[in-house]
């Protein structure tokens, strides 16, 4: 159980992590298509 939980939470921490770069990776994203179009 213990095991469980601590598995669980460093998945979910490793799953904010590469959410958190997608978020800035979109932004980034959004940001050359907005100067692509100029």
């Amino acid at each position: 159980d213990k095991d469980e939980l601590k598995q669980l939470k460093q998945e979910n921490k490793m799953l904010r992590i590469e959410n958190e770069f997608l978020k800035k990776l979109d932004a980034l994203d959004h940001e050359k298509s907005a100067h692509a179009k100029q």
